[in-house]
């Protein structure tokens, strides 16, 4: 038994203090390894972000620490990075109010900032990034904390679609300029500009065979800073290097690498003026040569610019055919006559803008015609193979009659032909909209069209009906089907449209007809049932055109108030 007098017990002491201890790291540490573990799972979400973050100390905006997507994007390692100013792997020091932020203490915290810059690569490459940039105070220290996202793809589809604006803004203007009433050499400067502004090409030349001499091509027009000062007096023989072999051989001359192509790295100017690509077409209505193109680029040609010159090459030789005939008969003529052949003309024009022999398409079997009105008209049909296997189709009316109907249809098809590859149907629409809606204001008309694209592998259609209505899709048993979703024109509220779909069975077949073809038939015949009647046992597309065609000659044996355009796609 112990006694009031004996000393204190300090092992009873130790073991209370000791279960003391105890009870406070159970309470204490779990919580601390909770911390732990919870800053461990932050560190881990912020290494695997995709976007590359760092944190800068002001006001050095030396980089103190970094996330593992950091290193790899920039090819750095932690410590290569860390104490490096953000300024070195960045352009971030060419703002203002970023400099600020960084190395200004009275900028307070909190201060947010969206910026777009560049980041360098540790081999000297760069990318465009968006940074989210944020001040922060912690112990009496200010940091910025810098968020950077790629956006290299982003940039790249922004640039590819900006380049199909530009693409169908070209198609446009040269459409626009080959309706012009001006002199031919004015016509062909206005091209060469076009060609130079849309493209992005460094310089143009149009060269046209020469009126007294057809071994002989005279330049037309020029443009481009890259211009040098005897061009305007230039002229080359067919044959010689490199327009006059373009001329010889009637085929076009690309080149992404000027210094590989002996023809054209012997020309001084040619470095001088720092040329990488050449584009040179010759201008051929049929197999008569009036003329070649090129264009100087200073970096490589776009599969969309070298698609989108082919196009417009096209439409320059028949605009250049079209325009030196009209300038020899307004020498020889009187008003009646210009009057008279300018339709001549027109009707000639419309006839090299279709197409002269159906495309080939596995599966499918393919027929139009357009049989002209005593007026030249606005109807057209046209088809493009922009890729294998994937086709488009277009078929149109544009109001009205005469010159006038004929200039806006090749205005009309070139503007579509230059956007169609690799788009779909509503946004080549949307594309080809926005850069034909000012002429179609000005000229108070509209079009009504069905622009469409044929996948031969799925037997699927894709397709945009601009108030156009006039088709149906008859089936192998019988049945008639109505084109649906059905928009507004072009030149009536031109952003609004609607694609619709169908996919073709064994049999099918696909009509699309003009206005020619039911005004020249009595009511009871205009119904698609009863048209449709009329190809039962045909087994061709050209066969079931034929049919059609003949109702009318049938019908009636005054001239056709209209062209008669008919569109058959039969699936085989």
């Amino acid at each position: 038994m112990r006694n009031p007098s004996d000393p204190p017990d300090n092992s009873k002491l130790s073991d209370l203090i000791g279960l003391g201890e105890r009870s406070h790291r159970k309470s204490y540490y779990p919580e601390l390894q909770q911390r732990l573990n919870d800053l461990e799972r932050f560190k881990a979400f912020v290494d695997y972000s995709h976007d590359a973050i760092f944190l800068v100390e002001v006001p050095d905006a030396k980089i103190i620490d970094v996330n593992e997507s950091s290193c790899r994007q920039l090819d750095y390692s932690r410590e290569e990075l860390l104490g490096l100013s953000v300024f070195a792997i960045s352009e971030l020091g060419r703002d203002e109010q970023v400099k600020e932020l960084m190395e200004n203490r009275e900028v307070g915290a909190g201060k947010r900032l969206l910026t777009y810059s560049v980041l360098l690569r540790s081999d000297g490459t760069r990318f465009p990034v968006e940074i989210t940039l944020a001040k922060m105070l912690f112990q009496e220290t200010a940091y910025v904390i810098a968020v950077a996202r790629d956006i290299s793809k982003r940039k790249e589809a922004e640039e590819a679609l900006a380049e199909r604006v530009e693409l169908a803004e070209l198609g446009a203007d040269i459409g626009k300029a080959l309706t012009m009433s001006g002199s031919l050499d004015e016509t062909l400067q206005h091209c060469a500009e076009s060609l130079v502004l849309h493209t992005g090409a460094a310089a143009g030349r149009i060269w046209t065979v020469d009126a007294k001499d057809p071994q002989v091509l005279e330049i037309k027009a020029s443009a481009g800073s890259s211009t040098r000062n005897d061009v305007p007096h230039e002229r080359k023989r067919v044959g010689e290097p490199m327009i006059g072999r373009i001329a010889a051989e009637r085929r076009p001359y690309l080149a992404n690498d000027v210094t590989r192509e002996p023809a054209l790295a012997d020309l001084s100017w040619i470095e001088r003026e720092e040329i990488a690509a050449f584009a040179g077409h010759p201008l051929l209505v049929g197999d008569r040569l009036v003329g070649v193109v090129a264009l100087f680029f200073k970096k490589p040609m776009t599969e969309a610019v070298l698609s989108a010159i082919a196009t417009v090459a096209d439409e320059m030789a028949v605009g250049i055919d079209r325009l030196r005939a009209v300038d020899a008969l307004w020498e020889s003529e009187m008003q009646r006559a210009r009057m008279q052949a300018q339709l001549e003309f027109a009707a000639r024009m419309q006839s090299y803008l279709l197409p002269t022999r159906p495309p080939t398409a596995a599966g499918f079997d393919i027929a139009a015609s357009c049989l002209a009105a005593h007026q030249v008209g606005g109807d057209f049909y046209d088809w493009q193979e922009i890729s294998p296997g994937l086709l488009t189709l277009t078929f149109g009316d544009v109001m009205g009659k005469g010159m006038a109907a004929a200039m806006l249809m090749a205005t009309v098809k070139a503007a579509l032909r230059a956007v169609s590859r690799a788009t779909s149907p509503l946004e080549a629409l949307h594309l080809a909209a926005r850069s034909l809606h000012p002429d179609l204001e000005r000229s108070e008309s509209f079009v009504t069209l069905v622009h469409a694209q044929l996948d031969v592998a799925t037997r699927t259609l894709s397709f945009v009906d601009c108030g156009h209505g006039l088709g149906f899709l008859r089936r192998a048993g019988g049945e008639v089907e109505e084109l649906q979703p059905r928009c507004l024109p072009l030149g009536i509220f031109s952003d609004v449209f609607q694609e619709g779909r169908l996919t073709f069975n064994k049999g099918d077949a696909l009509v699309l007809y003009s206005d020619g073809l039911t005004d020249a038939l009595p009511e009871d015949k205009r119904e698609r049932t009863v048209l449709a009647k009329q190809l039962e046992g045909a087994v061709s597309a050209q066969e079931m055109l034929d049919r059609l065609n003949t109702m009318v000659v049938a019908d009636t044996e005054l001239p056709l108030e209209d062209d008669l355009t008919v569109l058959v796609v039969l699936a085989k």
